[in-house]
């Protein structure tokens, strides 16, 4: 068994492991009549001896310094009593960071083809790929990191996300990568943060990255920190520059009611949301187009605020213009987040 292990484990980069035994039903029974017959209810049980026995041995011929854990282990070992067959499972590992996306052009996350649903080998449609879009962020940031620790896959999670059409700026947004199965498990952080920015250079952008912990994954998923955008839109009527300013910043303070957006509507539950405009400010027109800058709830329709979906949104700007209002351009400026307690 312990050559086994060792077999498998000798290209892995490791310092805590587990290890974990299934004894056969009979097995443990004859242990549970043995000790009745000798009255040595207190006696060691077999599974755990085994356990100590195999790494004992583990220690002593291999060279590397390990720690055999119960919680977080970096590989988990795992022994079939009966068959010697022994399965090692590599532990993801997780790294926190905070992205930018400064192009119009790629999702978030992979977003597979639509004609072939990500099949294998693709189709025509997609170019082979099985990707509807070729980038996306959880490649253009993770692909790295997976190379440089010879890693299976990844798995990206974010605090939340913007459309493909829309920008995101200012510290970025927080994110958790996770990656799947890695042979290497110390990279060089700083080299890694310049590698994806070069080749990601013009569409995503990144500052640094740390490891964490898998429980941050709920934390960021659950935030509900407030947001700031920046909004253009052209309308459809001609524009009195002081009735244009004031009704729009009549939405400052306001809550809203929006009901599932129909461009959303095959993902989200039907349901009347309540979120509140915390400040609309900075507004600017030139011609037909109007742009302006407001913070706003976390989980509001910024882009529904404006056009109002046919009245799925109210108050909406063109509720209160009464024009339609067609939009041009959205960026994410800022998301108000306690970085500090995000990353605790």
């Amino acid at each position: 068994i312990v050559n086994r292990i060792i077999e498998k484990i000798s290209d892995l980069e490791y310092s805590a492991m587990q290890i974990g035994i299934h004894l056969p039903k009979d097995l443990i029974n004859d242990e549970d009549q043995i000790r009745t017959r000798h009255g040595a209810t207190g006696s060691r049980p077999l599974k755990s001896a085994m356990v100590d026995a195999i790494q004992n041995e583990i220690t002593q011929k291999i060279d590397s310094e390990v720690n055999f854990v119960k919680e977080k282990p970096d590989l988990m070992v795992l022994i079939d009593g009966l068959t010697l067959r022994v399965d090692v499972d590599v532990r993801p590992i997780y790294f926190y960071g905070r992205y930018r996306k400064l192009t119009r052009e790629i999702p978030q996350t992979r977003w597979p083809c639509r004609a072939c649903k990500g099949r294998a080998r693709g189709c025509e449609s997609c170019n082979e790929s099985g990707l509807q879009y070729l980038d996306s962020v959880q490649d253009l940031v993770g692909e790295p990191i997976r190379m440089a620790l010879n890693a299976v896959d990844t798995s990206f999670h974010g605090m939340g996300r913007e459309d493909i059409d829309v920008r995101m700026l200012g510290k970025g947004r927080p994110f958790i990568i996770e990656i799947k199965k890695p042979m290497s498990r110390i990279p060089d952080l700083e080299e890694l943060v310049k590698t994806i920015n070069e080749n990601a250079l013009g569409k995503v952008e990144v500052d640094s990255l740390k490891r964490t912990e898998r429980s941050l994954i709920a934390k960021i998923k659950a935030s509900r920190s407030e947001k700031s955008y920046t909004i253009r839109f052209k309308v459809s009527g001609e524009i009195n520059e002081e009735e244009v300013t004031k009704h729009i910043s009549d939405l400052s303070g306001v809550v809203l009611n929006q009901e599932t957006p129909q461009r959303v509507s095959h993902r989200r539950a039907a349901k009347i949301r309540k979120r509140k405009i915390t400040n609309l400010e900075n507004i600017v027109i030139e011609g037909d187009e109007i742009q302006f800058e407001v913070r706003c709830e976390a989980g509001t329709y910024v882009k529904e605020l404006v056009h109002s979906d046919e009245g799925r949104t109210i108050p909406s700007v063109s509720g209160k213009l009464e024009m339609d209002c067609e939009i041009l351009w959205l960026d994410v400026n800022e998301i108000h987040d306690d970085e500090e307690n995000q990353e605790n």
